[in-house]
C-alpha cells in the first residue's frame, strides 16, 4: 500500500458517514478522506469486527484511525484497538485463521501483520478497571453506506491512552502531547477533569497545565 502525505484512511470517500454525532459529549463524527484504490481497511475492519461480535468481545477502535474517526486528520498504516484482555484467547485463534501473525505479544498488548493483504493490527488489553471504563464509554459510528457499525473510544480516552504511552516509552513524549493537543484545540465540550485525572495518574499535572 502507497501513503502520500494526505492519506490516512484507506477508503473511497463513498465508504464512511460524513457527519454524525453521538457519545456523551456529542462527539463530532466527521471523517475527512483521501481516495485511495485498496481496500485494506475496509476488508480488515470487516474482518475483525466480525470476530469481535461473534465472541461479544469489548473493544474500541483508537491510535490515529480513532483520530481519524473524530475528524483529525492522521496519517496511519495499522489500526489500534483497546480491547478486553479475556477477548484475545477467542480473538487470537481467529486472527491466525485468517492469516494473521502475531508478531509480539505481552500482558499488556498484541500485535499482528498480515501475510497477504491485511492491515497491521496492535490490541492493547484491557484488564484494570481504568481501561475498561473506557470500553463503557465508547461511541458508535457508520461505515461503508452504513453498513458496519463500530466502536470509537471517547476523545479523553485517546489522551488517555496516550499519556499511558508517553509512560511506556518517553521518547514518544512530543509526538504523543502534539497529538493530545491537536485533540483539545479540535473537540469542544472535552471533559477537562477526566484528562486532569489521566495526567495526574502519572505525575503529570504540570504538563497538563502547560497545554489547557
Amino acid at each position: 500500500m502507497t501513503l502520500d502525505s494526505r492519506l490516512y484512511l484507506n477508503l473511497p470517500p463513498s465508504a464512511v458517514k460524513k457527519e454524525g454525532r453521538g457519545g456523551h459529549h456529542g462527539v463530532d463524527i466527521k471523517v475527512l478522506i483521501t481516495y485511495n484504490n485498496s481496500m485494506d481497511f475496509q476488508k480488515t475492519l470487516r474482518i475483525v469486527i466480525e470476530i469481535f461480535e461473534k465472541f461479544n468481545v469489548k473493544y474500541g477502535i483508537t491510535g490515529g484511525f480513532g483520530m481519524g474517526l473524530l475528524g483529525i486528520v492522521k496519517a496511519t498504516i495499522d489500526i489500534d484497538f483497546l480491547i478486553e484482555r479475556d477477548g484475545m484467547k477467542e480473538t487470537h485463534p481467529e486472527l491466525i485463521k485468517k492469516g494473521y501473525e502475531r508478531i509480539h505479544f505481552t500482558n499488556n498488548v498484541s500485535q499482528y501483520t498480515h501475510k497477504r493483504e491485511l492491515i497491521d493490527l496492535d490490541f492493547i488489553h484491557a484488564f484494570r478497571e481504568i481501561s475498561l471504563s473506557m470500553l463503557e464509554r465508547t461511541v458508535e459510528c457508520s461505515l461503508f453506506d452504513e453498513k458496519l457499525r463500530i466502536s470509537v473510544l471517547q476523545p479523553e480516552d485517546i489522551i488517555g491512552l496516550k499519556i499511558q504511552a508517553i509512560v511506556n516509552d518517553d521518547s514518544r513524549f512530543y509526538k504523543e502531547i502534539a497529538d493530545i493537543q491537536e485533540i483539545m484545540e479540535m473537540k469542544e465540550h472535552l471533559d477537562k477533569e477526566r484528562i486532569k485525572y489521566f495526567f495526574s495518574l502519572f505525575g503529570m499535572e504540570k504538563t497538563f497545565n502547560e497545554i489547557n
